[in-house]
């Protein structure tokens, strides 16, 4: 056994807790390493990680043309291919399938490329993987698909034993394109399908969910339809009695009946993550069928072993809240999310009316606050005091992550904040609106009692004084912050993670 230091480092890394983060180190030793180390280390290596999942083993962004031009020494370590945020021009694209030391890559993400029908088939017979376990992309045509080049890859030998499978945008696919799906080799081995933002016809939507092949189906996303999307399709999910296994559910655009159906569907009583928006009640011109189908939905058996809830974009009142977060079948939710909605008779507008004030305040008062240990609010219009009357409650004394949203959080949110004594536990708080200052920024990175936070996330923009963004830019990136705090750059603002 190899006794250097560089081992060492290399071993101590490899015997932790995986994450992406750590594995890029892991990269970077591999990077230091003379030709002779690497070979020495690489199999030890390919051992340790074989408990670690393909989905943490991703190339570095930053570094993935260098994959693809095969310039790099750790290749073999790889499990996941990434270009979500990356476009895939046609000259990378085919270095990437000429690259024959990629055939171990099992997930396989091209959502931000919409490369031509071409390129597709080009992928389904040249592409140097062997099995895929994951693939995600866009739509790649403004036209309709290409059917050959839809049924070549679907029968590839690389999709043969597909687990993940994600579409999304395909709102101008034709019809047959669901029907080979339907009809696809991998649905046997199928666990998770997202369709999100795919436009479909009921009929070829039961046509695909009705397929037994599904058994194994643990996770399915369907979100956002274009507009005038048909309905029912949630009801045909209900009626599919052999989706036993679905674990997780995520869906939009239904009418309220359809939540009934579901509620009623003994065999998803195995849910542990439902995610409902937009319930369609404003084509029927009655908002309180909202409520009644949430009241329904909230006294049945297949919520009992509910997990998480995230209801966004619905038209509740706060007596349906309370209805819901007070429900016996609830005992075993931790991650709740709400984004409300309210419409006039000339479209959306904030949800600030006193209707919407008494959704904190059966929150506050419900035995659920206790036992969660995430809580996004969004689309309230959360007022210091009511800010103050959540975070002072006893109740949020589990919370590990707090997310709030659509309200400017200003020196009053963050002195609401500083009153709380049971916020010990919080590790993660979210913040999509802010109205501050630099020193209302200072005062709440530095909170005493804020003692186990270890992320402040908030948006790039709109800060209290004028230059305020640019002051603290600079500080961020000179790493000058006071005390406890190191930043990083995200896509729509800034990661604040706080030390120890």
């Amino acid at each position: 056994m190899m006794a250097s230091d560089d081992f060492g480092e290399l071993r101590s890394l490899l015997q932790r807790s995986p994450s992406r983060v750590r594995f890029h180190d892991v990269l970077g030793l591999f990077d230091e390493f003379s030709q002779a180390q690497c070979e020495q280390r690489m199999l030890y290596a390919l051992q340790q990680l074989e408990r670690w999942p393909d989905a943490v083993r991703a190339c570095p962004q930053e570094r993935l043309e260098e994959l693809e031009n095969d310039k790099v020494v750790w290749t073999p370590l790889v499990r996941h291919l990434d270009y979500e945020h990356q476009y895939l021009n046609d000259r990378r694209f085919n270095k990437l399938l000429d690259n024959q030391h990629l055939r171990h890559i099992t997930n396989l993400n091209l959502k931000a490329s919409r490369f031509s029908w071409d390129n597709l088939l080009a992928l389904a017979k040249r592409a140097p993987f062997d099995r895929l376990e994951g693939f995600a992309m866009r739509k790649s045509s403004s036209s309709g698909a290409d059917k050959t080049a839809i049924e070549e890859l679907f029968h590839s030998e690389m999709l043969a034993e597909l687990r993940h499978l994600s579409f999304e945008g395909w709102s101008g696919i034709k019809p047959y394109v669901y029907t080979l799906t339907a009809n696809a080799p991998f649905l046997g081995t199928l666990e998770s399908l997202d369709l999100s933002g795919c436009k479909v016809s009921l009929k070829r939507f039961k046509e695909l969910v009705s397929s037994t092949e599904l058994k194994n189906l643990e996770s399915f996303r369907m979100t956002y339809q274009n507009q005038n999307a048909s309905m029912g399709r949630m009801r045909a999910l209900a009626e599919a009695t052999h989706l036993t296994s679905l674990r997780e559910l995520d869906f939009a655009d239904f009418e309220p009946g359809e939540l009934v159906a579901l509620s009623r569907a003994e065999h998803f009583g195995g849910l542990r993550s439902l995610r409902l928006a937009l319930i369609d009640s404003l084509s029927a011109q009655d908002p309180d069928m909202d409520d009644d189908a949430i009241i329904t939905f909230c006294q049945t058996s297949i919520i009992i072993q509910l997990e998480s809830l995230a209801l966004d974009m619905n038209l509740l009142e706060s007596a349906t809240l309370e209805t819901l977060v007070r429900a016996p079948a609830m005992q075993s939710l931790r991650h709740l999310s709400i984004r409300s909605r309210a419409y006039t008779n000339w479209g959306l507008h904030r949800p600030d009316g006193p209707e919407y004030k008494g959704h904190l305040a059966a929150l506050c008062a419900s035995d659920l606050l206790s036992r969660l240990r995430s809580l996004h609010l969004h689309n309230l219009a959360m007022a210091p005091d009511e800010l103050r009357s959540l975070v002072c409650s006893r109740h949020v004394a589990s919370l590990e992550e707090l997310s709030l949203g659509e309200h400017a959080f200003s020196e009053e949110h963050v002195a609401a904040l500083l009153e709380s004594a049971h916020l010990d536990k919080l590790h993660t708080l979210l913040i999509t609106n802010v109205a501050l200052s630099i020193e209302g920024f200072l005062e709440l990175v530095s909170a005493e009692n804020l003692t186990g936070l270890r992320e402040l996330r908030l948006p790039r923009i709109r800060w209290k004084n004028h230059g305020d963004d640019q002051t603290i830019a600079q500080m961020i990136e000179a790493n000058e912050m006071p005390g406890r705090t190191l930043f990083s750059p995200l896509r729509s603002g800034w990661s604040v993670l706080l030390q120890p």
